[in-house]
């Protein structure tokens, strides 16, 4: 919380009890608040009661790592928690480790040794994950031959006990059968300054940290990436210990809830955060290298996949099994059961979603004084929420307010407002209790507390349909741009673009009508929001012209007045079935609107269509007859003027157009199923005679049913058009690509091993996962590859590469699995592009 708001706070509460003894506040309340404001009075004596001390050990130096904590710090999460948080830098000769064990801190990160450390006996509890792929990689200039972990034989490596200690180096090393005996290890001094020189071949590096020094200097790099070898870990484990979760489970909650809204803060305003870190801790990295660092931590979270703090038991399982393969470990272990269960993801049969909800007495008392919970919402925002002729609430929100309703045994009231600006000052004058969906700010965290959002939406450019897609935000500058008054976009525009010019509209059908009517050049909203209206017909001129890079997430707002309904509703959300959620969200999705229709008004429109109709029935008859009379005589002239070798070439051209047409997939306009099953098939035989090898890959877009549920099947076609322009664009020479089937395609690569094409995978998944795609932002793809063996048939290698591309999918997409010798051994991984502290 900055410091003026907590000295806000504080003379707030000396002032009050003051006034009320006087009788000069009561101007302040509304008639229905009173009960409100007795229990607000109530808790100044809970309010001077020390907050809870604990202590966080950060696993390196300050930097845009933390940013989450930094976040929960700043904006008063921890504090509304009742905790006063420390956050520790790692000092030389600290073990995270350590410090939790011995109880000097009670809560730390570390990374996948965890799972070491629980097999040694240690009681570590995992609370929350943060990196879903390990950041940690080796540099080396691209001017030198190291390429492999191998090549570092002979070589100077730059690193600390640390890294090397780490299991993503000790799992890659162990794979390469890399000797440490062989290097020569220099003690890492966390600079650049050797791989610039010269003076190192290598360091161990932070994919967020050293690869933007490098390029600061004009230096090209090479990444080995542990990821490449098949040790794509967790990194950045938040934990604590068993006893700590058993004796202080609210400190436990209430301090993961505060970190994962910060996280979330964090990401939405990384130039907030990186200002007041600056400012508070001693940090030696330049803004822009924060900036790139947040970046990089964006990419290694993938907050748009997976829940901010989750950890998928599979993927822990998997872990246990690398180390077992490796030797780390003499035997599996359950990682369930060093999981807090909150962060458990993707095993939803082991969460008990019910109405009962365990409150603590501060809670059940405040929602004792509570004879029903007043509602701010958005009255023109559908499918999100609106309300109806009868000021009652409708879309989305309105099913999830009604399952929290049933939660709390409490009656949901909607506040009558006109629009989202009111509802934001009858907040603020506190005539209602929660926001029903809204987006944390700065704004309004002055005077509301938010829960972890239960939906996140894409947000988008609307432009008239003439405009050509806009790839990104800064082409708007100089142009008026539209957003509601009140909207989160009104507050992210004019604090982040302010070369652009900011219009405000009252909603979001007069922001439309501004785009429609050439007021404004585009609009900024919610896809779903957008879509729903520009398909009643009205703004057909308009078209989604691009993507905000800014993701709307709806959280329940709270009164911060009342701390205490913050962390009742945080209970409720959490409690959120995401089956249920999910339902609500396609159930609106879809839904139709109809429109009611005065049929006496369209006899005039029925008459001119049918006038135009005849119209066009008469001309096209005239037509037709022209133009029978037209290819008549040029029939009559080809056959008087063309000689036969000009008849076999027209001939000829036809049939190669016939057969272009029957080969080549109409959507991709790359070679379709039946052409490439005969490239193939024509490519085995040739490999096989002259002994040449032979790769296949095949290539598969990730969650691309999610594209076409969220997005529609017109956009699932744009996203499987922009791919196939991408591999025709970057084919190897000799090498035919095809779309297989869906959203799969498949490669033919002559006289190409498996390196070769593992090479040119990864050079795939690179290019595909940068390239911005409309209307989504962004793809991945997994890839299984697979070098034919000797006599082997057609069916074989495809079914190997196919075995190849499920382990990939099953080893968490964005990656590439070879097969090797009728096996399939992983050999890329979901994320290469890594770096160290």
């Amino acid at each position: 919380m900055p410091p003026h708001w907590r000295q806000f706070s504080i003379l707030k509460q000396m002032l009050i009890p003051l006034l009320l003894l006087l009788g000069l506040y009561p101007f302040v309340l509304s008639a229905d608040t009173q009960t409100q404001s007795k229990l607000i009075a109530s808790k100044s004596e809970d309010s001077a009661q020390a907050l809870d001390k604990v202590v966080v050990q950060l696993h390196w130096l300050h930097q845009f790592e933390y940013a989450g904590f930094y976040a929960a710090q700043a904006m008063g999460f921890y504090e509304q928690e009742g905790l006063d948080v420390e956050i520790k830098a790692l000092e030389q000769g600290v073990s995270p480790i350590q410090e939790v064990l011995s109880g000097r801190a009670q809560f730390a990160l570390s990374n996948s040794e965890l799972i070491l450390e629980r097999a040694q006996g240690h009681p570590i509890v995992l609370i929350a994950n943060l990196f879903k792929h390990s950041p940690i990689v080796v540099l080396a200039r691209s001017d030198s031959d190291i390429r492999r972990p191998s090549d570092l034989h002979g070589r100077k490596l730059m690193t600390n006990q640390i890294d090397l200690a780490s299991a993503e180096i000790q799992f890659m090393f162990k794979k390469e059968q890399v000797d440490l005996t062989k290097i020569n290890l220099s003690e890492h001094n966390y600079e650049i300054d050797g791989l610039r020189s010269g003076s190192v071949d290598a360091m161990t590096a932070y994919i967020t940290n050293q690869p933007f020094q490098l390029s600061e200097y004009g230096i090209e790099y090479r990444i080995i990436d542990p990821a490449n070898y098949g040790a794509d870990f967790y990194s950045n484990s938040i934990f604590t210990t068993e006893q700590e979760v058993r004796l202080r489970p609210e400190r436990v909650a209430g301090f993961r809830r505060a970190t994962i809204r910060g996280w979330h803060y964090a990401l939405q305003n990384p130039r907030e955060i990186i200002h007041w870190a600056q400012q508070h801790y001693n940090i030696s990295k330049s803004f822009e290298a924060l900036m790139y660092e947040a970046r990089e931590v964006t990419k290694l979270m993938a907050p748009d996949v997976y829940p901010i703090g989750s950890i998928d038991p599979q993927r822990m399982a998997r872990l246990v099994e690398v180390y077992t393969q490796s030797g780390q470990l003499a035997e599996k272990i359950d990682t369930n059961a060093m999981i807090y269960p909150s962060a458990l993801d993707r095993i939803p049969t082991q969460k008990n979603y019910s109405s009962e909800l365990s409150f603590s007495e501060a809670e059940k008392t405040v929602l004792a004084s509570l004879s029903e919970i007043r509602v701010c919402t958005d009255p023109n925002w559908l499918p999100y929420e609106a309300a109806n002729s009868a000021q009652k609430s409708s879309g989305m929100t309105a099913d999830v307010m009604a399952q929290l309703s049933i939660m709390l045994n409490k009656p949901f009231r909607r506040l009558n407002t006109d629009s989202w600006s009111e509802s934001l000052l009858a907040a603020q004058q506190r005539k209602c209790d929660i926001f029903s969906a809204a987006h944390q700010t700065p704004e309004r965290l002055r005077y509301m507390n938010f829960t972890q959002p239960y939906y996140q939406f894409s947000s988008v450019i609307i432009a008239p349909k003439q405009r050509a897609y806009i790839n990104q935000v800064s082409e708007l500058n100089g142009q008026r741009v539209v957003a509601v008054k009140g909207y989160y976009y009104a507050e992210i525009l004019k604090q982040n673009y302010p070369d652009i010019s900011l219009v405000l509209a009252d909603s979001v059908i007069d922001a439309l009508e501004r785009v429609n009517q050439g007021q404004a050049d585009a609009f900024i909203d919610a896809i779903a929001t957008s879509n729903y209206y520009i398909n009643q017909g009205r703004f057909h001129n308009l078209q989604i012209a691009g993507q905000f890079p800014h993701h709307i997430m709806l959280s329940v707002g709270t009164r911060n007045d009342i701390p205490e309904l913050h962390s009742i509703f945080e209970k409720a959300v959490a409690n959120l079935n995401p089956a249920d959620l999910n339902a609500i969200y396609q159930r609106w999705i879809s839904i139709s609107v109809e429109a009611k229709t005065d049929y006496l008004r369209l006899w005039p429109a029925v008459l001119l269509l049918t006038l135009t109709i005849g119209t066009l029935i008469w001309m096209n008859r005239k037509l037709l007859i022209s133009n029978q009379q037209l290819e008549a005589e040029i029939k009559s002239r080809i056959a008087a003027e063309l000689s036969l070798k000009q008849l076999s070439e027209a001939l000829e051209n036809k049939n190669s157009a016939l057969i272009e047409l029957s080969t080549t997939d109409a959507l991709t306009s790359l070679r379709n199923r039946y052409f490439i099953e005969a490239a193939l098939e024509d490519a085995i035989l040739s490999a096989q005679i002259q002994h040449q090898p032979l790769s296949i890959m095949l290539i598969d877009i990730d969650h691309f049913k999610r594209v076409n549920d969220t997005f529609g099947h017109l956009t699932g076609d744009q996203v499987l058009k922009h791919l196939g322009r991408l591999l025709a664009e970057h084919i190897p020479r000799g090498c035919y690509v095809g779309r297989w089937g869906g959203e799969e395609f498949l490669m033919v690569m002559p006289n190409t091993s498996y390196q070769m094409a593992r090479t040119q995978a990864e050079a795939f998944r690179k290019t595909i996962a940068k390239e911005s795609v409309p209307v989504v932002q962004s793809i991945s793809v997994s890839i299984g590859l697979a070098q034919m063996q000797m006599d082997e048939p057609q069916a074989s290698l495809i079914h190997r590469a196919d075995n190849a591309l499920y382990q990939a999918k099953a080893f968490g997409r964005n990656c590439c699995v070879v097969a090797e010798q009728g096996s399939v051994a992983p050999t890329l991984a979901t994320l290469t592009s890594s770096g160290s502290h």
